[in-house]
């Protein structure tokens, strides 16, 4: 892995995601490298925009994260986290954002790839499903 943007952010998505999967039961083995196979990034207001096609600063607010398509001519090992989130938020947007980096897409399960809920906390986890689902896009 590599760090960029908002180091601060980064640093925490790492730790984020290593925590919230290994508590599930699934290893993250993360190293350091100058030549990463993924880029945490802590990222502003206009990456996101402009990665996202959204019309305003506004909007960016409120989106978590992006996991880039890995055929995408700038971002393509990257995941990009937004930093103007509330901090409480952090750890359940970055897994979910992790698990569209490894393939997942979103399911109304309950789990870690279900969307956020509009109003009221937040109870979304890493579930059985979601292991299995990785595991299978891997095998």
């Amino acid at each position: 892995y590599m760090l960029t943007g908002n180091i601060g952010r980064a640093q925490g998505a790492l730790r984020n995601i290593e925590s919230l999967y290994s508590q599930a039961g699934a290893i993250v083995n993360f190293k350091p490298s100058v030549t990463p196979d993924i880029r945490i990034h802590g990222a502003n207001f206009t990456e996101l925009m402009q990665g996202l096609k959204l019309c305003d600063c506004k909007a960016a607010r409120y989106i978590g994260g992006w996991a880039p398509h890995y055929k995408h001519h700038k971002w393509s090992n990257a995941l990009l986290l937004n930093p103007h989130l509330p901090s409480k938020d952090w750890p359940l947007v970055d897994a979910h954002e992790f698990g569209h980096k490894l393939g997942l897409r979103h399911k109304v399960d309950g789990g870690i790839m279900d969307y956020p809920p509009k109003k009221g906390r937040d109870r979304r986890r890493i579930i059985a499903s979601d292991i299995k689902r990785i595991a299978d896009l891997y095998r």
